[in-house]
């Protein structure tokens, strides 16, 4: 039986780096792998290791920044703890998020490195999300006031997603961009919480927008609106009502009325929610 693309390249990286025992069973499974000469199968995993290590740099470069001096080790433990899964260099970097956060120096001088991570993650993954379709409806700056909320469903962009941290990732990462700011001033930073609604705009790139976690609620009910199966339509005033008495009265009063209307203005510009369909009451 021939093997599939898929299989034989799992063979061929467990020859290379899979322990001997395993090594053994993929030989006898295929007697050919036996003929390879010891140079062969060293510039594979030379190969490998150089692609992975170079795939992890760019998705994480400011991870990569803070972690430079170690790279090389870090990117032979991180294989060895994590071997690629895929023939795609993207799917081996979905564990380094979680590598990253037990390392050492992420409880003694940057305990947001696992955040941090994740953040440079998402964005990769947001990058490489396709294109969705083209946004429908009526678009809410022509409504008049709030109460023309009640005959419209709002519609999310798919590619986008909340991310939350006890640190202020987007400044810390604008800070390790810049060359001239030394690591040291980067141990240990204050709590700084922030929520996030990370998303990708029409002209691909990632962009960000701080919102309160009632707003995150608000777009995280507007997902499951949008991705639920049919059903009664659910307006932008009924998701602000079910919102306003799950969090009370206290932590509603900036989302009502024309402030309201403002604010799904300013999502609407910012492309998170693409717009508004009228729903037949």
């Amino acid at each position: 039986m021939i093997p599939t693309l898929a299989e034989f390249q799992h063979d061929f990286y467990t020859l290379a780096f899979g322990p001997p025992e395993a090594q053994a069973r993929i030989i006898k499974a295929n007697p050919p792998f036996e003929a390879l000469p010891t140079p062969v199968i060293e510039q594979y995993q030379w190969m490998v290791f150089a692609n992975v290590a170079d795939t992890l740099e760019t998705i994480f470069p400011f991870t990569y920044r803070l972690l430079e001096a170690d790279w090389p080790s870090l990117v032979a433990a991180y294989l060895q703890a994590h071997p690629p899964t895929g023939y795609q260099l993207y799917t081996a970097a979905i564990a380094f998020p979680d590598f990253v956060e037990k390392l050492p120096c992420a409880e003694t001088h940057y305990p947001f490195l696992g955040d941090l991570a994740a953040y440079e993650l998402l964005e990769a993954t947001l990058l490489r999300a396709p294109n969705a379709a083209n946004p429908p409806g009526k678009s809410l700056s022509q409504l008049p006031s709030i109460s023309g909320l009640a005959t419209h469903a709002p519609i999310i962009n798919p590619i986008g997603q909340a991310f939350s941290s006890w640190y202020n990732i987007p400044a810390l990462a604008a800070q390790l961009s810049d060359e001239t700011t030394p690591l040291d001033a980067l141990v240990n930073p204050n709590l700084d919480p922030v929520t996030l609604w990370l998303y990708r705009d029409d002209v691909f790139r990632c962009r960000f927008l701080k919102v309160s976690p009632l707003v995150q609620g608000f777009l995280a009910a507007c997902v499951a609106k949008t991705t639920a199966s049919e059903g009664a339509a659910t307006t932008y005033r009924s998701l602000l009502n079910e919102l306003s008495e799950t969090a009370g009265e206290g932590e509603t009063s900036h989302m009502r009325d024309e402030r309201f209307l403002t604010l799904l203005e300013q999502l609407l510009d910012k492309g998170i929610l693409w717009g508004s369909v009228p729903v037949i009451l």
